[in-house]
């Protein structure tokens, strides 16, 4: 892309692929998918905080197989297939080719399809959230909004195999399939959650804007809200001084291979509504689709 825009800013083009990093992996991408964030990046929203530099390859998170290693790199070898966030706003995942951090990457297990190592985008801040920054336990209840998305939906899977009571919130329509993934009560996001949660040992936000600043009012005494979408403001945390509240911050060392462990042990699924091609048009598409659709999981883009 030269410019922000909605999809018909995207362009194929032949691009030269940087230089590698010590530290970094060259990989053939074999799949990718489409993030609100990744959305946000292409229209410009947050070009004051992350502003782009064109000509520019977008696409955060991707699985495919390395092709060339960095002169530090010694854990992985060339014809593995691994996955993790791009590492170079340059080159991103939309892409024939991009760049993999070695240090931040793990391999996608034997058999676990393709598709499933598009986690690493709702994957990672679903598991952090939960317990390196909300350090969810067994019996306690959490609140997860957003349940139908691509963090909500690995969240609540996660929450109820750590022994918590799982709340979310959604459109009712969902109820049925987000109860199968674990979630213990579906609340009408139509609806004031106020009036069905209290006394809450931890809320997950990935929405923000009012239901950020209403979730401290179901938070108990002690309890702890983390929202992946909007910093905090003071007045909020000097309002709430009992929640211990933040915006998700720090890496789980591994996290990324935890949450691989648990796809392959099919403790874990990562939904995906619909899959486009690795193209120009697929991922225009892919794009145009999440944004006009209800989409429970993720939308994939995959190599043909």
């Amino acid at each position: 892309m030269n410019d922000y825009g909605d999809s018909s800013v995207l362009e194929e083009k032949l691009v030269q692929v940087p230089d590698l990093k010590a530290s970094e992996v060259l990989i053939e991408v074999l799949g990718t998918s489409v993030s609100p964030f990744d959305i946000g990046m292409r229209r410009g929203n947050f070009r004051e905080r992350m502003p782009i530099q064109f000509p520019a390859v977008l696409g955060t998170d991707a699985v495919g197989r390395i092709v060339a290693t960095g002169t530090e790199v010694t854990d992985y070898q060339i014809g593995e297939i691994v996955l993790g966030i791009v590492g170079n706003t340059k080159l991103g995942a939309y892409s024939d080719m991009a760049i993999l951090d070695a240090k931040t990457i793990a391999r996608l297990p034997h058999g676990v399809a393709l598709d499933q190592g598009t986690v690493t985008m709702v994957g990672v801040p679903a598991y952090l959230a939960l317990f390196d920054n909300g350090h969810l336990q067994a019996g306690q209840s959490v609140l997860i909004h957003g349940g139908a998305g691509g963090v909500g939906t690995l969240a609540i899977q996660l929450a109820k195999q750590a022994g918590a009571t799982v709340y979310t919130t959604a459109n009712l329509k969902d109820a049925s399939r987000l109860e199968a993934l674990g979630a213990d009560k579906v609340i009408d996001y139509n609806t004031d959650f106020r009036n069905q949660v209290a006394n809450l040992d931890l809320v997950i936000d990935t929405v923000g804007g009012e239901v950020l600043r209403h979730s401290f009012d179901v938070v108990k005494p002690g309890g702890r809200l983390v929202t992946l979408v909007e910093h905090l403001s003071t007045d909020l945390t000097t309002q709430y001084p009992q929640v211990q509240a933040q915006f998700l911050s720090a890496q789980g060392t591994g996290t990324l291979a935890k949450i691989l462990d648990l796809i392959a042990s099919d403790k874990l699924h990562v939904p995906i509504q619909k899959t486009f091609p690795l193209t120009r048009d697929g991922i225009a598409n892919a794009q145009d689709y999440l944004e006009n659709n209800h989409v429970f999981g993720r939308v994939a883009i995959l190599k043909q």
